[in-house]
């Protein structure tokens, strides 16, 4: 069974490898799988935490009121202080709508549901998560989710023990499906939600527990250590944020991670390399380093500069672990010598002094941002714009989407004349309310649904393809369309996948025409406009231009080759076609886009008419 808990350096100088790889992988995505860093953290923290737990029941003077106060005196300080911090930063450089939706993170993850905010709130559409201060806090409430329910199942598993290993391998198991079930169903739950995550804790648990049962040779804890080891900087490196996870690929990091403290002895040479004073030094502050690093990038991208470059990546590095020094120094280390014994209140009553005001504050930033937030632009009426395109309906997001879609008599316009049906994803919807106006004798008909490419790859979440499969295999073939309209936010992996629609298409006889890709922006275009409102190079250094502009010249020639008509708004919009020429405003004044790269009603019908006005007709 579990012995004493120790302070080990292996694992100190494991964290130290979790952090990097995060800090790394945030400022730069070279390091493309850095991002598995919190499942390391996620089986350290369930190691340390059940083994603890399982020597005070041993004992039999296990304590909640001590656990949960130990707690506290851990997370809380730091978190108190990165969230005023961010606030204070907010009041003075923010938005009205960005105070607003801090207030919403800053409460959640205060009381430890910042997963369930980011999952549940921040959908497709809503101001970009990863300009949010607080999205690195959604792994802080899992971790704090485990911590309230695990202690509470581990007391009675220990009353039973003898079945313990049981019970814990049948909620590994669960929680380990759950996760695997949800990456088709709903991959950004299997992601953000705390039951697809326990299954890496309870590794960590069945160490602490059985771990110490098990006896190793030198050269077996060699071995062991360096697979583990070599597990972990091969998924660093290897992994990226495109492939489906957590679930089966989340297994490596997972078992990497419990191979090197199972088999660490402080004799190996995975031992030498984790207990180096860098190591160790990095270990010590990763609470502190992973609480102040993203804040830290967001600020800086939002205020100084949106495309980072090497010196910015430096300064991002060593600022992030300033800070991340002085919050260890200053606030972890003082309120560890506090006592968490049996009728000593301090933690609590300072806990609630602290964190009652800025409840309030919070409160106000939600209820009535514009009270603490008084210079406002007139673009920021465009950060939550609505977006014309009939969302729930004929548009389904992961948001707002009928399972049944059982919506073709009001989506699906079938008459005398020309009959349209426009196909595709969010950068399809952006031109229904507009096609409609502009043609107003044409017969539209809209499939739509978000992260969905109008292909007959059939790639994205169950909604979305569903939605695809019944447009091309049922009601292309159901109604008679003449002319198919493919747009969608496309990539260069489409490409296949496009030409082999547009040949379909030409099968059954239907006229294609394809829309390019628009302008994109490393932030929203309001936001932008509205903080930099007589800086406008800030917005051209903040545009996908490049990017956009090379994969619309690999568009064109598909569609020249393949005899399709070919739309381009980004000619359109950027008409010396260079990113500084790019039209960021209408004649009126508005933008012509509501977030990073949606075209507003009143945008998307500037790039029709100049496109369609010049060139051809929906019209017979």
């Amino acid at each position: 069974m579990a012995n004493k808990t120790v302070f080990r350096k292996d694992i100190n100088g494991l964290r130290a490898l979790a952090v990097l790889s995060i800090l790394i992988f945030h400022i730069d995505h070279k390091l493309s799988g850095g991002f598995i860093g919190v499942d390391i953290f996620f089986v350290i923290s369930g190691f340390l935490i059940t083994g603890s737990i399982w020597n005070h029941c041993q004992n039999n003077n296990f304590s909640f009121y001590e656990f949960y106060l130990k707690r506290i005196r851990r997370l809380f300080p730091a978190l108190f202080v990165m969230l005023l911090a961010c606030l204070v930063c907010l009041l003075v450089f923010g938005l009205a709508s960005e105070v607003k939706i801090f207030g919403k993170a800053a409460l959640s993850s205060l009381f430890y549901l910042s997963n369930m905010f980011f999952y549940y709130e921040v959908d497709y559409f809503a101001a970009d998560a990863q300009l949010n201060p607080l999205l690195h806090t959604w792994s802080l409430s899992v971790e704090e989710q485990f911590y309230l329910i695990f202690p509470i199942t581990l007391v009675i598993f220990y009353r039973y023990r003898n079945y313990a290993l049981l019970f814990l391998l049948s909620l590994l198991a669960v929680s380990f499906l759950l996760s695997e079930f949800l990456l088709s169903l709903d991959a950004s739950a299997a992601f953000y939600l705390a039951p697809s995550r326990f299954w890496q804790f309870i590794v960590g648990g069945l160490l602490a527990i059985y771990g110490t049962n098990i006896k190793l040779s030198h050269r077996a804890s060699e071995l062991i250590s360096l697979t583990g080891l070599f597990a972990l900087l091969t998924t660093i490196i290897l992994y990226h944020e495109e492939l489906p996870f957590p679930g089966i690929l989340a297994i490596p990091p997972t078992l990497g991670t419990a191979l090197i403290i199972l088999s660490c002895n402080g004799k190996t040479i995975v031992d030498k390399i984790l207990n180096q004073p860098i190591a160790q030094f990095f270990g010590n502050i990763s609470y502190s380093l992973y609480l102040w690093h993203w804040p830290v990038i967001v600020f800086y991208k939002l205020l100084i500069n949106p495309d980072l470059e090497k010196a910015d990546k430096l300064i991002l590095f060593f600022v992030s672990l300033f800070l991340g020094y002085l919050s260890w120094r200053y606030t972890e280390q003082p309120f560890k010598s506090i006592s968490v014994k049996k009728g000593n209140n301090s933690i609590l009553k300072k806990s609630g002094l602290l964190t009652l005001p800025l409840i309030v504050v919070l409160s106000v930033a939600i209820w009535n941002p514009d009270y603490l937030v008084k210079n406002k632009s007139n673009y920021e009426a465009f950060i939550d714009y609505p977006m014309k395109a009939r969302i729930g309906k004929c548009f389904l997001t992961s948001q707002s989407h009928n399972p049944n879609l059982n919506f073709l008599d009001e989506c699906i316009r079938v008459s005398r004349g020309k009959n349209v049906l426009l196909l595709g994803d969010s950068h399809a919807a952006q031109y229904y309310s507009s096609f409609v106006q502009y043609f107003d004798d044409s017969n539209i008909s809209q499939l739509n649904a978000s992260g969905c490419r109008p292909i007959i790859s059939y790639l994205g979440k169950g909604y979305c393809t569903d939605l695809m499969k019944r447009a091309f295999e049922e009601y292309l073939h159901m109604y008679n369309f003449d002319l198919v309209v493919l747009s969608g936010r496309w990539n260069a992996f489409d490409l296949s996948g496009l030409i082999q629609t547009i040949k379909y298409l030409q099968l059954l006889n239907i006229e294609v025409i394809l829309i390019g890709p628009v302008v994109e922006y490393m932030q929203p275009l309001p936001n932008l406009l509205s903080r930099f409102e007589n800086d406008r190079n800030f917005a051209s250094r903040a545009s996908i231009y490049e990017n956009r502009s090379e994969l619309n010249s690999k568009l064109k020639e598909v569609a020249t080759l393949y005899e399709v008509k070919y739309a381009s708004p980004i000619d359109v919009m950027c008409p010396k076609q260079t990113k500084e020429s790019c039209i960021t405003t209408l004649e009126n004044g508005d933008p012509i886009q509501f977030d990073k790269g949606h075209l507003t009603h009143n945008g998307a019908l500037f790039i029709i008419r100049n496109i369609f006005s010049l060139d051809w007709q929906l019209k017979t």
